[in-house]
């Protein structure tokens, strides 16, 4: 029987020495799945590497594209399947990962079918101020219509948008 995969973690490659001379430093390294990838830290520089470790593990996950019924498929992946095929269209990237941010750090851990007119108004009051939580909600509303049009999920989902606010005047 096979030995069981390690996950992904950090190792301290020693100096190498070739001649008498050091032909390259002590250096943190990310071993996963048998591969070496480079982290750039210094063997004094623990904290940087652990957070290219955190960075790496983060890369790695893909949510999985496939057929589910809504209340098996978090929010989360939604809103990454989204992100990861839309960023490049949108105006100002800054923005629009602010918005996702938001909304997943509320949203994240709740199925899709957990989100009813109770836990949109709840956002709105959460955020605070209702333009921007209907901005950040009409987002969630795209990341989810997304998602149904291709294909990925079965049964609807609905998002609740506050009214609109009336246009400063200046």
């Amino acid at each position: 029987m096979p030995r069981p995969r390690k996950r992904a973690r950090l190792w301290l490659r020693p100096e190498r020495v070739r001649g008498g001379k050091i032909v390259s430093a002590a250096a943190w390294i990310i071993l996963d799945g048998g591969k070496h990838f480079a982290t750039g830290c210094a063997a004094d520089e623990v904290g940087s590497a652990e957070q290219r470790l955190a960075e790496h593990i983060a890369e790695k996950y893909q949510p999985k594209r496939r057929l589910k019924d809504i209340e098996e498929i978090n929010v989360a992946d939604v809103m990454s399947i989204y992100v990861e095929d839309t960023a490049a269209r949108q105006g100002s990237l800054v923005r629009f990962k602010g918005r996702i941010r938001r909304l997943t750090k509320f949203f994240g851990k709740m199925t899709l079918s957990e989100i009813t007119g109770e836990t949109c108004r709840a956002y709105v009051a959460a955020r605070g101020r209702p333009g921007g939580a209907r901005r950040d909600l009409e987002d969630l509303l795209s990341a989810i219509g997304y998602h149904n049009a291709e294909g990925l999920h079965r049964g609807s989902v609905r998002v609740v948008l506050p009214e609109r606010v009336e246009a400063r005047i200046r």
